[in-house]
């Protein structure tokens, strides 16, 4: 069994093990993307002032304007406390055969003034959250990360049980002899990061089934735990006849005035017009401080009405292990702190990578010189030897014809 186990743990992770390393290398670049992408533009980014904020139909007004042709605002990201730089999305129509493209607009929420706009490939960050995402594959690469990602959980089962430590002297357990061979020394490595790390690595893992296929994993929770809040139901509307729906501004302070205390994170503007509002509000405290929040208002665009509320406390024990998933994958689930430490967990997995490739290529290595000494060695005594003084040999009568 077990080595069977070892055969399974090394060639497991030297198949996936191109892919895990890339999805820790650019996941730890995505997870401070924000604090990057202020460093490399900072002219979409600017700080928060002391000066008044423009009207919120200003801003949606301008940053309608400051695109040319036909595209449809999907939603509004609103700056975080210390920001002063909100962000629209907008879909263009699609080419036959092809996705929709899709734009981001800054706009300066004090006044109004478009900063800059952007696709989905114009910096290196996103290009690594699209390799991230699906590997510029669709839907193939979405389900081929799945696969490495079962598999990741695979080694970090496989792993703790090759690795039985001797005894339970926990000082033991952390020592890596720096002073042995390379191979010894990058063999500690491998174990103890790989055990004291794999908690880290499981929650991403875990996590990431979610990113990919939101309905697989929102299967295995109900399976368990019955999700009530989760699935937001879907609300149809009756267009109004002259088409007049209420702006920007007064669906989000009609949000506002119902949870006065909490930040507004998103609006989502209808997709059609017999869909509602969605405005997203995070509570105070929340240790989530990614874009979302717990808080989801939908409201009719026409008559202001509250049609559906979701809230944290009315949450089931399936709905908050659903809104857990993606704050714990980025990091944003604990501040700066989950932030580190889900780079923390990137890292491992990419050093993982690396020392086990290095011990896999240092025994092959050994194995084949081996074998090719065992070889010479074969070959040297299939020779004819030199004959010593006494042999048979230098005897001509008695030498065999």
């Amino acid at each position: 069994m077990r080595r069977l186990l070892v055969l399974l743990h090394r060639y497991v992770g030297l198949f996936l093990g191109a892919f895990l390393l890339l999805e820790a290398v650019t996941g730890c670049a995505i997870v401070f993307e924000e604090e990057l992408d202020g460093l490399l533009h900072p002219q979409l980014h600017p700080p928060r002032r002391e000066a008044p904020l423009a009207p919120l139909d200003d801003v949606v007004r301008q940053a309608s304007a400051a695109l040319q042709g036909n595209w449809q605002l999907l939603a509004l990201r609103f700056p975080r406390q210390d920001g002063a730089a909100a962000v629209a999305l907008f879909r263009g129509r699609a080419e036959p055969g092809a996705a929709p493209p899709l734009r981001q607009v800054f706009v300066d929420v004090h006044s109004a003034a478009v900063l800059g706009q952007r696709g989905p490939n114009d910096t290196v960050l996103q290009v690594l959250k699209r390799l991230h995402a699906d590997l510029y594959l669709g839907e193939p690469g979405m389900l081929l990360l799945l696969a490495v990602t079962f598999g990741c959980l695979l080694l970090g089962m496989t792993g703790p049980v090759l690795w039985q430590p001797k005894g339970w002297n926990p000082i033991g357990w952390f020592r890596v002899n720096w002073g042995a061979n390379p191979l010894r020394r990058y063999l500690d490595l491998h174990k103890v990061a790989g055990f004291w790390l794999l908690p880290l690595i499981a929650a991403t893992a875990v996590t990431s089934i979610y990113m990919l296929k939101p309905p697989l994993a929102e299967t295995a929770v109900a399976s368990v735990f019955p999700l009530q809040l989760w699935h937001a139901p879907q609300l149809t509307l009756t267009p109004p006849g002259d088409g007049q729906v209420l702006p920007p501004g007064r669906i989000v302070a009609l949000a506002q005035a119902r949870h006065p205390d909490a930040q507004v994170r998103n609006l989502r503007f209808p997709p059609a017009p017999s869909r509602p509002y969605v405005v997203e509000l995070a509570e105070p405290g929340e240790m989530n401080d990614g874009r979302s929040g717990s808080i989801e208002v939908r409201i009719a665009p026409a008559s202001g009405a509250i049609l559906h509320e979701i809230t944290r406390a009315g949450f089931s024990t399936g709905d908050h292990i659903m809104y857990w998933q993606y704050p714990l994958h980025n990091g944003h689930a604990f501040g700066l702190a989950g932030r580190i430490l889900v780079f923390i967990g990137g890292a491992a997995l990419a050093l993982l990578f690396a020392t086990g490739f290095y011990l896999w290529y240092k025994k092959n290595a050994a194995s084949a010189a081996s074998k090719r000494r065992k070889r010479e060695r074969a070959s040297a005594g299939a020779s004819p030897r030199q004959a010593l003084p006494g042999h048979p040999a230098h005897e001509p009568d008695q030498h065999p014809v």
